[in-house]
């Protein structure tokens, strides 16, 4: 209750809601652990962490982990807070993984705590500068009725289109078998759309969408690929969801990834803001792995320094 209290005065995004976090909770099986930094009944931190096998762990790739600084905490505030929470990790847990908000950019609080640090990409849009001209360009090429655009329900064609795909992919059967469960609890919620590409009554491609209603945002969580004769149909389908968004106020697209070099490349051109955000992990075995190598340096210079002035 206090949680649903707070996360609704600060209109967070839609991956702090309980609905959502018990979603992920549900398929996945795992336990909430809710966490709350109070001073003077406001709030300073919160996060909400999904822990498995006494580890928190990050269950889906699609949202960011629930954990939230205030905008006015001063630098001394935030790392002392990170360092209990920190602390808590290491203490109560045999391991953890997040993935960071692109809001929490600094991150030595984790980098101090022997936490293994990733560095990931993700395009945001949310303005309304032209794409580049080659977009432009491969429209003109298409005749008006080549493309029929759509914002559905998603349904079995468009869960299954995008669901092979991710079969072909490095998802493992299991995983994939787990998002499409979680595809119907957040159906159920009422947080996805399938924005969908036809060519007359076939289906080409179809991405589906996350809503989030408080931050007037949209997240492209799946998209399948197409045939080489279909080469421009996701330049389609990318330029309708922002018109769709702009008519419809939305005011920002997360493109959700730009690690791999054709995608961030195509995502590029439709003049979208380069985004980081971190993948942070700790294991207790690699902290001590990586104490004692540090150690072992240090040893072999001083041994070193001594013998070159003895």
């Amino acid at each position: 209750m206090v949680w649903e209290k707070e996360i609704a005065s600060l209109k967070l995004p839609i991956y702090y809601d309980c609905n959502f976090i018990e979603s992920v909770s549900k398929v996945f099986n795992t336990e909430i652990q809710y966490f709350l930094f109070m001073k003077k009944n406001k709030a300073l931190a919160l996060g909400a962490f999904h822990v498995k096998n006494n580890k928190i762990i990050t269950p889906e790739s699609f949202t960011f982990t629930a954990l939230w600084f205030s905008s006015q905490l001063s630098d001394v505030s935030y790392l002392e807070i990170s360092d209990s929470l920190i602390n808590i990790f290491k203490k109560k847990y045999r391991g953890a993984t997040l993935r960071l908000e692109t809001r929490i950019n600094d991150i030595r609080p984790f980098i101090w705590a022997d936490f293994k640090i990733e560095n990931k990409y993700t395009y945001i849009k949310k303005d309304d500068l032209a794409p580049h001209y080659s977009v432009i360009k491969n429209l003109s090429k298409l005749e008006n009725d080549h493309y029929i655009f759509k914002v559905e329900e998603i349904d079995e064609k468009s869960t299954h289109i995008n669901l092979t795909f991710l079969k072909k992919t490095i998802f493992s059967n299991k995983l994939v078998d787990s998002y499409k469960l979680l595809l119907i609890e957040w159906d159920k919620i009422g947080a996805l759309k399938a924005f969908s590409i036809y060519k007359q009554a076939e289906l080409i491609c179809s991405n589906i969408v996350l809503i989030d209603k408080n931050q007037f945002k949209v997240y492209t969580i799946l998209l399948n690929s197409v045939t080489i004769e279909e080469k421009y149909a996701h330049t389609y389908l990318y330029s309708s969801i922002i018109n769709w968004c702009k008519e419809n106020g939305i005011s920002e697209i997360d493109f959700c990834g730009a690690n791999l070099p054709s995608v961030s490349k195509f995502k590029s051109y439709f003049n979208s803001e380069l985004k980081t955000y971190f993948i942070v992990k700790y294991h207790p075995l690699r902290s001590n792995i990586y104490n004692t190598k540090e150690s072992i340096v240090k040893l072999i210079k001083k041994i070193i320094t001594r013998f070159r002035y003895s």
